[in-house]
């Protein structure tokens, strides 16, 4: 009987380990290592996350406190690019399925990775097969956590309209089946399930609803500023199929393509977990690479999708 509970509870550790092996990465409050520094993630106050306001972007998801319809100057829904990608901080390496191992024994903070061709179909039905960069945001003895490098695709937070949490989000769905079984083999085998915790809106207490094991997900928005610390390492570049690229444009008198509004300011918008003022917004980061901590309304599909996973060496 006391070799059987050993035994259990041997497993028991061994399961819970596997869970939260990045479970620093996925909470919402620290994280050391990362590309921007050390540190909690915990105080609204952090440097860089003001959001000064930028009335001539289109596309502005609002952080009026309240939920937002979409703008008229927003963009329009996707119909699939050109890559427009930002600049990593850090050295660039590509991957193989013989030389993963390398690639992730040797990376650190800031690095952007190639871990092989990462394939699905877009919201706007075009055909993704592209060797996306990863951004390195931490490295402990045992996993890499990193998030895209740019923005992959343009979605939705949740369809329809209404109150959510992260936790039965549309995109979480997404995120977890369609993107994740889009991965590289010899990637998709060092995903680890991640504990992700999922806090209230600080300033309006708005539910962050249940934690969750996801294999794939959203950074929040205590990460987004405890890892990316500054605007400038928050704004994101696209890196979008060319049937997005083709028919998007903007409902404001320049029509503008997506390649030129990022080139003109720098970055685009993109999804964070977090919960907005209401229930039925979410957390963003503006092009600026300020963060829109009021949210804006979860069926804007024209955000961009940034993932974010923990990948065992």
């Amino acid at each position: 009987m006391a070799k059987k509970l050993v035994a259990f509870l041997v497993s028991a550790i061994m399961v819970v380990f596997v869970l939260t092996a990045c479970a620093g990465s996925a909470s919402s409050a620290s994280g050391s290592g990362g590309s921007g520094g050390t540190g909690s993630a915990a105080s609204s106050g952090a440097s860089g996350t003001s959001d000064s306001g930028d009335p001539g972007a289109p596309g502005d998801p609002g952080d009026s406190g309240a939920a937002s319809d979409p703008d008229p100057g927003a963009p329009s829904a996707p119909a699939g690019s050109a890559s427009s990608g930002s600049a990593g901080t850090g050295s660039s390496s590509s991957a193989s399925a013989v030389d993963i191992d390398s690639v992730l024994k040797n990376a650190k903070p800031g690095d952007i990775i190639h871990l092989g061709v990462v394939s699905f179909t877009d919201l706007a039905k075009g055909q993704f097969n592209k060797d996306i960069g990863w951004l390195v945001l931490s490295v402990d003895d045992k996993t890499v956590f990193v998030i895209s490098e740019n923005i992959i695709e343009l979605r939705a937070y949740n369809t329809p309209r209404g109150n959510v949490t992260w936790e039965n989000s549309t995109i979480r769905k997404w995120l977890n089946d369609t993107f994740y079984n889009g991965l590289p083999a010899a990637m998709k085998e060092r995903v680890v399930p991640t504990l992700v915790i999922n806090d209230d809106n600080p300033e309006s207490k708005t539910p962050g609803g249940n934690d969750t094991e996801d294999k794939v997900f959203l950074l929040s928005t205590a990460q987004a500023k405890s890892y990316l610390t500054s605007n400038s390492k928050r704004q994101a570049g696209i890196d979008l199929t060319a049937k997005t690229i083709q028919d998007y444009k903007f409902f404001d008198e320049r029509k503008q393509t997506l390649p030129e509004y990022v080139a003109e300011n720098g970055g685009y918008y993109w999804w964070l977990r977090s919960p907005g003022a209401t229930a039925d917004t979410a957390v963003s980061v503006r092009p600026t690479g300020a963060i829109t901590e009021g949210g804006g309304s979860v069926d804007q599909n024209g955000m961009g999708i940034r993932p974010a996973l923990c990948l065992k060496k």
